[in-house]
């Protein structure tokens, strides 16, 4: 499956994977966003149906993220015949966990949108045309179930919908002169991914941040901080840290546990000038290279499927039972081996955070 974004994934594979391919198909055809919020609503039981076959969430993820990937370009096929045909060549980017292919059931929208450059008489006319097109598919993303980002962090947002100058004063501006403070809520725009409309945008802003990063010492020691903040949640005794009061009193966050590996992973691949957006792709390129040790592979790529499968679970579970599905999660619900098993896994990412800490900050 790595590297696929389109249906011929499923149709190379078994039987599990048919109704999935129905699913898209139906999509790819929809015209109207409630069709397609009918249409989600079957994915539950089916993707709960891998996860009991075995299926590696790496597969799972990227089968979530490709469904999205078809609505977000359903959705800007439908938005165009509305608005007429893009005034200029664009793409529509992916963010965050899209980014990274490792969209869950618990998922708001991180996009964003740019445009080619175009000459001054024409810009506002084109900017108004992308900021509509985005506003509509922002909308109708919104309607289906991927509620609106908190930050807005969305290419509905004017700052987010920019022609591809303004693109690379945004990251050359993020690496040679942003603080850690300021780095930590831009940091999904590292992980973009070209949904829809020219890949060759998309490409070319890759290469220009691969060429910034080089020789920025001080760009990556911010992302390291902030990679080390993202402390696993277990305390001095090997006890699992929960949340003493509020909504998720006695739970721990899933997603914060993972957003160790994820940031670890994200710092080694943007040093190293690597292209891919997953998280278990950067690793496996770093393992590959020798650019980290090939004594950690399995322990850590095993760690991040093991807290991945455990959040889908407690997702499915949650929307089986008509709640919305979250990231929380109370040990207590866990027999004693998967406490253990999470133990040694936060542990690991400790030992990982040393790491870290001496590569790029010269501590530990």
């Amino acid at each position: 499956m790595k590297n696929s974004s389109d249906i011929t994934f499923f149709q190379n594979h078994s039987q599990q994977f048919k109704p999935l391919v129905s699913i898209i198909k139906q999509i790819q055809n929809a015209t109207h966003a409630t069709e397609i919020f009918e249409l989600k609503k079957q994915l539950p039981p089916l993707i709960n149906n891998l996860l009991a076959y075995g299926i590696n969430t790496y597969h799972i993820t990227h089968i979530l993220t490709i469904i999205t990937d078809n609505i977000t370009k359903r959705f800007l096929d439908l938005a165009q015949k509305k608005l007429g045909p893009a005034p200029t060549k664009f793409v529509f980017l992916a963010l965050g966990s899209e980014g990274r292919q490792e969209q869950t059931f618990k998922a708001d929208q991180d996009n964003a949108l740019i445009f080619s450059d175009v000459h001054k008489e024409s810009l506002a006319q084109t900017k108004k045309y992308f900021l509509a097109l985005s506003k509509q598919v922002c909308a109708w993303l919104h309607e289906v179930g991927y509620t609106y980002c908190k930050g807005r962090i969305m290419a509905k947002n004017p700052k987010w919908c920019q022609p591809m100058s303004v693109w690379k004063n945004y990251f050359q501006t993020w690496i040679k002169e942003a603080d850690a403070k300021s780095l930590l809520d831009i940091t999904i725009f590292f992980d973009f991914r070209a949904i829809a409309g020219d890949q060759k945008l998309a490409t070319q802003l890759q290469q220009y941040v691969a060429q910034l990063t080089q020789n920025q010492a001080p760009f990556f020691l911010h992302l390291a901080k902030n990679c080390l903040n993202l402390k696993p949640p277990i305390g001095l005794f090997k006890n699992i840290l929960v949340e003493h009061q509020g909504k998720h009193k006695k739970e721990f966050s899933l997603k914060k546990a993972l957003m160790g590996i994820v940031a670890f992973a994200r710092i080694y691949a943007l040093k190293h000038h690597i292209q891919k957006t997953n998280t278990q792709e950067r690793l496996e390129i770093l393992f590959t290279q020798k650019l980290l040790p090939k004594s950690d592979e399995q322990e850590l790529l095993q760690a991040y499927d093991y807290l991945m499968k455990i959040r889908l679970a407690h997702q499915i579970e949650l929307l089986t039972q008509q709640h919305k599905p979250d990231n929380y999660l109370n040990p207590k619900e866990l027999t004693v081996l998967e406490q253990q098993i999470l133990k040694d896994i936060f542990t690991a990412i400790t030992n990982l955070q040393t790491k870290l800490s001496l590569d790029f900050t010269g501590t530990t």
